[in-house]
């Protein structure tokens, strides 16, 4: 999850996030990025300075973030462009996000694997690490055309999105 703040200072915001989540923090060199210390398992908490309107979205983790995007596309999300190392998607809804490289040392433990989709809608279902099945979030009529694994570092929230 990424909280972006139009501030050049991000200690406050740091000092807030921290007091939230009973985590401590630290603010990088450059004073652009914030990270809590989480505990193992729970999602990644990234304060970002910016100059827009503040926001939180998540940060989708995949090993290829050129198919993912496809893959997403032919779910219905689109591409919004690419920022820095990480592509910006959005929902049919507004709702932005961004596929990054994977971020944690878990990602081969912990991601959902995505294998090429057939072209009939009705037959799409991605699979998890162990084989299994399961149901696409909205059919579509375009096929995955490639195989990606991803993982989300943060929860869906209701907010708009920011790359």
């Amino acid at each position: 999850m990424v909280a972006t703040c139009r501030t050049g200072e991000l200690q406050g915001a740091l000092d807030v996030w921290s007091g939230l989540s009973g985590c401590t923090g630290k603010i990088d060199d450059d004073g652009n990025y914030a990270v809590l210390k989480m505990p193992s398992g729970e999602a990644k908490v990234l304060i970002r300075a910016v100059d827009h309107p503040p926001r939180v979205h998540c940060d989708i983790e995949t090993d290829d973030q050129k198919a993912e995007a496809t893959r997403l596309e032919g779910v219905g999300a689109r591409q919004i462009g690419a920022v820095k190392s990480w592509i910006v998607m959005e929902t049919p809804t507004g709702h932005r996000f961004c596929l990054v490289e994977p971020q944690r040392d878990d990602i081969d433990r912990d991601a959902r694997e995505f294998d090429r989709l057939p072209a009939n809608p009705e037959m799409r279902r991605p699979i998890d690490r162990a084989g299994r099945g399961i149901e696409p979030a909205q059919p579509s009529s375009r096929a995955n055309q490639s195989g990606t694994r991803s993982a989300s570092s943060g929860i869906p929230l209701d907010h708009p999105v920011a790359g």
